[in-house]
Protein backbone atom coordinates (compact mmCIF):
# COMPACT_ATOMS: atom_id res chain seq x y z
CA UNK A 1 0.00 0.00 0.00
CA UNK A 2 1.17 3.62 -0.02
CA UNK A 3 2.74 5.86 2.61
CA UNK A 4 0.68 7.36 5.39
CA UNK A 5 0.19 10.52 7.35
CA UNK A 6 -0.51 10.72 11.05
CA UNK A 7 -3.72 12.58 10.24
CA UNK A 8 -6.50 11.38 8.00
CA UNK A 9 -7.78 13.67 5.32
CA UNK A 10 -11.43 14.64 5.84
CA UNK A 11 -12.14 13.78 2.18
CA UNK A 12 -10.79 10.25 2.72
CA UNK A 13 -12.86 9.81 5.87
CA UNK A 14 -15.99 10.94 3.99
CA UNK A 15 -15.35 8.63 1.02
CA UNK A 16 -14.68 5.63 3.27
CA UNK A 17 -17.70 6.36 5.44
CA UNK A 18 -19.99 6.61 2.41
CA UNK A 19 -18.51 3.47 0.89
CA UNK A 20 -19.05 1.57 4.13
CA UNK A 21 -22.65 2.82 4.35
CA UNK A 22 -23.24 1.20 0.94
CA UNK A 23 -21.92 -2.18 2.07
CA UNK A 24 -22.73 -2.26 5.80
CA UNK A 25 -25.82 -4.42 5.40
CA UNK A 26 -23.61 -7.07 3.78
CA UNK A 27 -20.67 -6.80 6.17
CA UNK A 28 -20.90 -10.46 7.23
CA UNK A 29 -20.60 -11.54 3.59
CA UNK A 30 -17.73 -9.06 3.17
CA UNK A 31 -15.89 -10.76 6.06
CA UNK A 32 -16.40 -14.18 4.43
CA UNK A 33 -15.05 -12.83 1.12
CA UNK A 34 -12.06 -11.23 2.85
CA UNK A 35 -11.17 -14.46 4.69
CA UNK A 36 -11.56 -16.49 1.49
CA UNK A 37 -9.26 -14.10 -0.40
CA UNK A 38 -6.67 -14.36 2.36
CA UNK A 39 -6.75 -18.14 2.18
CA UNK A 40 -6.35 -18.08 -1.61
CA UNK A 41 -3.59 -15.50 -1.86
CA UNK A 42 -1.88 -15.27 1.56
CA UNK A 43 -1.29 -18.85 2.76
CA UNK A 44 1.07 -17.69 5.51
CA UNK A 45 -1.82 -15.84 7.16
CA UNK A 46 -4.27 -18.76 7.23
CA UNK A 47 -3.53 -19.55 10.86
CA UNK A 48 -4.43 -15.98 11.89
CA UNK A 49 -7.67 -15.91 9.88
CA UNK A 50 -9.23 -19.39 9.97
CA UNK A 51 -11.90 -19.45 7.27
CA UNK A 52 -13.96 -22.05 9.13
CA UNK A 53 -14.13 -20.05 12.38
CA UNK A 54 -17.27 -17.89 12.52
CA UNK A 55 -16.12 -16.27 15.78
CA UNK A 56 -12.89 -15.07 14.16
CA UNK A 57 -14.88 -13.61 11.26
CA UNK A 58 -17.28 -11.91 13.68
CA UNK A 59 -14.43 -10.35 15.67
CA UNK A 60 -12.71 -9.14 12.48
CA UNK A 61 -16.01 -7.71 11.19
CA UNK A 62 -16.73 -5.93 14.47
CA UNK A 63 -13.22 -4.46 14.70
CA UNK A 64 -13.45 -3.28 11.10
CA UNK A 65 -16.86 -1.69 11.73
CA UNK A 66 -15.62 0.00 14.90
CA UNK A 67 -12.65 1.53 13.11
CA UNK A 68 -14.74 2.76 10.16
CA UNK A 69 -17.57 4.16 12.27
CA UNK A 70 -15.14 5.96 14.57
CA UNK A 71 -12.93 7.40 11.81
CA UNK A 72 -14.16 10.96 12.43
CA UNK A 73 -12.55 10.55 15.88
CA UNK A 74 -9.27 9.47 14.33
CA UNK A 75 -7.17 10.13 17.44
CA UNK A 76 -9.33 7.71 19.45
CA UNK A 77 -9.12 5.08 16.70
CA UNK A 78 -5.36 5.56 16.47
CA UNK A 79 -5.05 5.11 20.23
CA UNK A 80 -7.15 1.92 20.10
CA UNK A 81 -5.11 0.43 17.24
CA UNK A 82 -1.82 1.32 18.94
CA UNK A 83 -3.06 -0.33 22.12
CA UNK A 84 -4.09 -3.44 20.20
CA UNK A 85 -0.64 -3.50 18.60
CA UNK A 86 0.94 -3.34 22.06
CA UNK A 87 -1.26 -6.26 23.10
CA UNK A 88 -0.07 -8.44 20.21
CA UNK A 89 -2.48 -7.72 17.34
CA UNK A 90 0.35 -8.07 14.82
CA UNK A 91 2.32 -10.78 16.62
CA UNK A 92 3.80 -13.00 13.92
CA UNK A 93 2.57 -10.77 11.09
CA UNK A 94 5.29 -9.03 9.07
CA UNK A 95 5.18 -5.84 6.99
CA UNK A 96 4.66 -7.84 3.80
CA UNK A 97 1.75 -9.65 5.44
CA UNK A 98 0.16 -6.34 6.40
CA UNK A 99 0.39 -5.28 2.77
CA UNK A 100 -1.22 -8.58 1.69
CA UNK A 101 -4.04 -8.06 4.18
CA UNK A 102 -4.68 -4.63 2.67
CA UNK A 103 -4.75 -5.98 -0.87
CA UNK A 104 -7.30 -8.63 0.13
CA UNK A 105 -9.41 -6.12 2.05
CA UNK A 106 -9.51 -3.64 -0.83
CA UNK A 107 -10.42 -6.37 -3.31
CA UNK A 108 -13.28 -7.53 -1.08
CA UNK A 109 -14.48 -3.96 -0.56
CA UNK A 110 -14.43 -3.29 -4.31
CA UNK A 111 -16.48 -6.44 -4.86
CA UNK A 112 -19.20 -5.28 -2.46
CA UNK A 113 -19.31 -1.54 -3.21
CA UNK A 114 -21.28 -1.06 -6.44
CA UNK A 115 -20.16 2.59 -6.58
CA UNK A 116 -16.41 1.82 -6.25
CA UNK A 117 -14.20 4.38 -8.00
CA UNK A 118 -10.46 5.05 -8.16
CA UNK A 119 -11.04 7.82 -5.58
CA UNK A 120 -12.79 5.35 -3.28
CA UNK A 121 -9.89 2.93 -3.68
CA UNK A 122 -7.39 5.69 -2.86
CA UNK A 123 -9.33 6.73 0.24
CA UNK A 124 -9.62 3.16 1.54
CA UNK A 125 -5.90 2.64 0.85
CA UNK A 126 -5.01 5.78 2.79
CA UNK A 127 -7.23 4.78 5.72
CA UNK A 128 -5.88 1.22 5.73
CA UNK A 129 -2.28 2.46 5.65
CA UNK A 130 -3.03 4.89 8.48
CA UNK A 131 -4.66 2.16 10.60
CA UNK A 132 -1.89 -0.35 9.89
CA UNK A 133 0.74 2.25 10.83
CA UNK A 134 -1.00 2.84 14.17
CA UNK A 135 -1.07 -0.89 14.93
CA UNK A 136 2.60 -1.21 13.88
CA UNK A 137 3.56 1.65 16.22
CA UNK A 138 1.93 -0.25 19.06
CA UNK A 139 3.62 -3.51 18.04
CA UNK A 140 6.98 -1.72 18.00
CA UNK A 141 6.32 -0.41 21.52
CA UNK A 142 5.57 -4.00 22.58
CA UNK A 143 8.88 -5.21 21.13
CA UNK A 144 10.94 -2.45 22.77
CA UNK A 145 9.32 -2.99 26.18
CA UNK A 146 10.18 -6.69 26.31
Amino acid sequence: MSGHSDDLLPADVALVTHSYERIAARSAALAVSFFARLHETQPRLRRFFPVDDPDARAVAKELFELVVVQLPSDSQVSWLLERMGRRGLLEGIGAGDVKGLGVCLLAALAEFDASWTPETARAWTNVYDWAAAAARRGAEMRRTLR
